[in-house]
């Protein structure tokens, strides 16, 4: 491991590695419906081990990237293609090729863009929960940014943004890594921002069928676990600070399939808010 890894690692030993290491041994405390833990167990934790995993369930505005990818509810376009239903629950996965994410090629359209090439394709998205209205996205080769206002009292189940999804039927193994780091530009009003982190156990199977293992029941969702995103600036996300999501409580990261920057309203902005933000050196770390 790194030495910026290990440092990465004392600095987030808190009382939230507990609680993923709560939810992880003990499955019958945490809730089925993305609630917390009702034990906390502590321990040593290898943050290089997989944890558990993440998605969610969302309305997509964008159309189509290409001919052959249509929008879907999950994690963004739906680039299934020909592949089928997933096999025996697992989706198949490839080792993460390039650290780097928007980097490489890069195209744009109506609704969104394509970033690197395969095995290192990203897919960029916009996307509005129902109720919200989708925002004004223009991605660059360097950069994801959007203009949004964000409607409604403040619902960690009610927001917009842009998200990233790796392109096939495949999710990645990222193993190998602690998180990832991002730079936030821009004015988030009186908005506030949290990242999901998008794997194949809690995507909705419906939204993502070559790839997404959940089947949303009664009493039961979709959810992807996510974390808050406290300041603008350079900003470090470890796998192990994703919490909350459903069935599955923390991410998986043999399962990548994506991640979403969220915008919801901030609990004091009455109304709605407004923002304006750009997403820039995205980089995963170990």
């Amino acid at each position: 491991m790194s030495r910026r890894g290990r440092t990465l690692l004392r600095s987030i030993r808190s009382p939230v590695q507990s609680l993923v290491v709560g939810c992880a041994a003990q499955v019958m405390g945490c809730s089925s419906s993305h609630g917390a833990s009702s034990g906390v167990v502590d321990s040593g934790f290898d943050s290089a081990v997989a944890i558990d995993d993440a998605a969610d369930s969302i309305v997509d505005t964008g159309s189509s990237i290409e001919a052959n990818v249509t929008a879907s509810a999950g994690d963004g376009p739906n680039t299934c293609g020909d592949a089928g239903a997933l096999d025996s629950g697992t989706c198949a996965s490839t080792a993460l090729a390039s650290s780097s994410v928007l980097g490489g090629s890069f195209s744009a359209s109506s609704s969104g863009a394509v970033y690197g090439s395969t095995p290192n394709q990203w897919m960029a998205y916009a996307f509005a929960t129902a109720g919200q209205t989708a925002p004004s996205f223009d991605p660059t080769a360097t950069a994801l940014s959007l203009s949004a206002t964000v409607s409604g009292l403040g619902s960690s189940s009610s927001y917009v943004g842009v998200g990233l999804s790796v392109d096939g039927a495949r999710c990645l193994d990222t193993t190998s890594y602690l998180g990832i780091t991002f730079s936030v530009s821009g004015d988030l009003g009186a908005c506030s921002l949290s990242l999901a982190s998008i794997f194949s156990q809690d995507e909705p199977s419906s939204a993502d069928p070559c790839r997404g293992a959940c089947v949303a029941t009664e009493g039961a969702n979709c959810v992807a676990p996510s974390q808050p995103v406290t300041h603008t600036g350079m900003f470090t996300a470890p796998f192990m600070s994703f919490v909350g999501g459903s069935p599955t409580y923390a991410p998986d990261t043999s399962r990548l399939i994506g991640f979403q920057w969220r915008l919801t309203n901030g609990p004091d902005s009455g109304a709605g808010c407004t923002a304006d933000i750009s997403i820039s050196d995205i980089q995963f770390i170990q």
